[in-house]
């Protein structure tokens, strides 16, 4: 079901929503001297969120459209409890079919975290929850709802896809973006809400860290 029945406040949000988050971006260059890596990315991720959710609900019909009315959090925040549970129990199954075949599936999970003290905090903090706000405002809120319109099925492949591009690091297939990004975006579409999303990734990320922090102790 089309989350929207006209396009045209998501033409307008998407065209100006797009150099706005490239002009965002691009100011993290000017802060690199000022601040440590990570808090620059806490800083722009706020203004993303900031930004983009003023000029989402500036423009009329575009709160409806992309998730983000008051009367779609609730059932965006029930479907990402349950989505979230089942994801986990699903991760938890795939795990024991790992261990029966003697592989570690905390190896292919885990990861070092080189964060102690504050900057570990920090690192939760910008990585758990503003992150997964900003990421899903522009990913699912904007993009997905933008190519609604040529149906789900693309609307899910094209969004996964630039999401996975702009998380590739090294040489590697980012297998886990892949994932949760058909997952996050199926989750906005059953609930048409993006409490739902922001809550399946905020929840993944922080069994990430927590499962790398206990895996790898600084």
């Amino acid at each position: 079901m089309p989350l929207s029945p006209s396009p045209s406040p998501l033409y307008r949000l998407f065209y100006i929503s797009v150099p706005l988050i490239v002009l965002l971006e691009s100011s993290a260059f000017l802060l690199r001297d000022l601040l440590s890596p990570l808090a620059v990315t806490a800083f722009i991720r706020c203004l993303d969120i900031t930004v983009l959710m003023a000029l989402m609900h500036k423009i009329p019909g575009v709160p409806g459209m992309t998730g983000i009315s008051y009367s779609q959090i609730s059932r965006g925040i029930k479907t990402g409890i349950i989505w979230s549970a089942l994801f986990g129990l699903t991760v938890a199954a795939a795990g024991f079919v790992f261990l029966w075949n003697n592989i570690n599936p905390l190896s292919l999970i885990a990861s070092h975290i080189p964060f102690k003290g504050y900057e570990l905090v920090l690192f939760f903090i910008t990585g758990g929850l503003i992150a997964p706000i900003a990421e899903e405002i522009i990913f699912r809120g904007i993009l997905y709802s933008f190519l609604r319109q040529f149906g789900c099925p693309m609307a899910v492949i094209l969004s996964t896809v630039i999401f996975a591009g702009f998380h590739v690091n090294g040489s590697g297939i980012p297998l886990f973006q892949i994932v949760g990004g058909v997952v996050f975006a199926l989750a906005f579409e059953r609930s048409q809400s993006l409490a739902a999303p922001i809550i399946i990734h905020s929840l993944g990320n922080l069994a990430i860290f927590t499962i790398s922090v206990i895996s790898y102790p600084a």
